[in-house]
């Protein structure tokens, strides 16, 4: 199988992921400037978490998160996976969010906050210690890009979309949540993955040169990937 360019899109709930997404694949299409290639986009399965066999687990997870939130990390791990190991024919996969961050944010979250129990927890660990090291599953990220944002502004977000599902949500666990992906995508210089950061207190449909920015940034890193695999004989 051809290798595939795997950009993780990562930041807080209501960071503007979703939004950079939709606009970055319309734009890249009309944009003649920008470099032509081939992007499949994936965001968060949000339909299959609110609908599970008629189950919202999404819902339920924050009605109550001490009984429900490991089941939804459960199936967020799934889902995730999913999303991490689907084969396209594009040269670019578009992630919204990645196994790193449901693990080092919204799971230890959930423990540390103590909503989750060890042992939960622990079982989750062994899930993602598992499938990080499989030689047949590839869950890693070439690239990340970090929609940086203050949680006030993610909470303002989350009043005016209105989803139902995040009425519960409290400006104290976005802080909490920001406050983690700045640990893990910043500060943690372990990462190997390259990070580019972008100041999402901007809307990008009112800033579009911010998102041109990005995307040519994006495509940097691509051409870059590329040249690497010719190289080593592994791209086609």
């Amino acid at each position: 199988m051809k290798n595939r360019f795997t950009v993780c899109v990562e930041g807080n709930i209501a960071s503007g992921k979703t939004t950079f997404l939709k606009l970055f694949n319309s734009n890249l299409q009309f944009d003649k400037e920008l470099p032509q290639v081939s992007c499949k986009v994936i965001e968060e399965p949000v339909p299959s978490w609110q609908n599970l066999c008629g189950h919202n687990i999404l819902e339920m997870m924050y009605k109550d998160p001490h009984r429900w939130g490991h089941l939804f990390q459960s199936y967020v791990t799934l889902t995730m996976t999913q999303a991490h190991t689907l084969q396209i024919k594009e040269s670019i996969k578009l992630m919204e969010r990645s196994l790193l961050t449901a693990e080092r944010c919204f799971a230890a979250n959930l423990y540390c906050s103590g909503i989750m129990s060890k042992p939960e927890y622990l079982v989750l660990k062994e899930w993602y210690a598992y499938l990080n090291s499989h030689p047949k599953i590839n869950v890693s990220a070439d690239l990340i890009v970090y929609l940086r944002t203050t949680p006030e502004t993610c909470f303002k977000r989350t009043i005016s979309r209105s989803r139902t599902e995040e009425s519960a949500i409290s400006i104290s666990y976005l802080k909490d949540l920001h406050k983690l992906h700045e640990e893990c995508l910043i500060e943690d210089k372990s990462l190997t993955t390259p990070v580019i950061v972008v100041d999402a207190e901007q809307d990008f449909h009112e800033f579009p040169h911010l998102l041109k920015s990005v995307q040519r940034n994006i495509l940097n890193y691509y051409e870059q990937f590329r040249q690497n695999d010719k190289e080593n004989g592994s791209f086609s």
